[in-house]
């Protein structure tokens, strides 16, 4: 299960950081310049993907606990629908809704980890490898950091432009980077690569 979830990790979270620094050229690129207000809304609602790496409900159907899915999400949305209201009438702001819409799903997918994991009688720790997903998200931090240095320098503001400069910097620098902190991305995706051979011969 940890080796699954490494090589999910591994495809999802450089697409996440990427989405989450270089959030500005993208909603430019997709929305327009009149949408680059909702910035921060996009950075809170990108956070909650750093958790979204396991296939939970396949995971908890197979484990007999279809039922234990339907009432945390009952939970959960119990829980956002209160404190959706009250952000509403006390603290009115599209930040504040959006912050308690994260809060409430990163509460609803820690649960969901803490009864697989307790479903397939082992711990949080073991369930996630958590080692390498930190070295991959200060890999990504470092990356992101770095490519925007770079970038500032260069004083083009075509969003083509940027966003084929930034990806060009990121990505290379991300797996170089990576494989310095002992992470072998030939290694992690070689499974996926392989199955996907297998598929394309059938």
């Amino acid at each position: 299960m940890e080796i699954r979830n490494l090589q999910i990790l591994s495809n999802y979270l450089p697409i996440i950081n990427i989405l989450f620094h270089f959030r500005r050229e993208i909603i430019n690129l997709l929305y327009g310049e009149k949408y680059l207000q909702s910035i921060t809304l996009f950075r809170i609602a990108t956070i909650i993907n750093l958790i979204r790496i396991v296939p939970y409900s396949p995971i908890m159907l197979a484990l007999g606990k279809g039922k234990a899915f339907s009432d945390t999400h009952l939970i959960t949305a119990i829980l956002l629908v209160s404190l959706n209201l009250l952000c509403v009438n006390f603290f009115p702001s599209t930040i504040g809704i959006a912050i308690v819409t994260t809060f409430s799903t990163l509460f609803c997918l820690i649960i969901l980890i803490l009864i697989i994991a307790r479903s397939l009688e082992t711990t949080i720790v073991k369930f996630l490898p958590w080692v390498k997903m930190l070295k991959m998200l200060f890999a990504a931090i470092l990356s992101c950091i770095t490519t925007r240095m770079a970038i500032s320098s260069i004083s083009t503001t075509h969003i083509y432009t940027l966003l084929a400069l930034e990806f060009g910097i990121y990505l290379p620098l991300y797996i170089f980077i990576s494989n310095l902190l002992g992470v072998n991305y030939q290694k992690v995706l070689k499974p996926i690569i392989s199955r996907n051979k297998k598929k394309e011969q059938f």
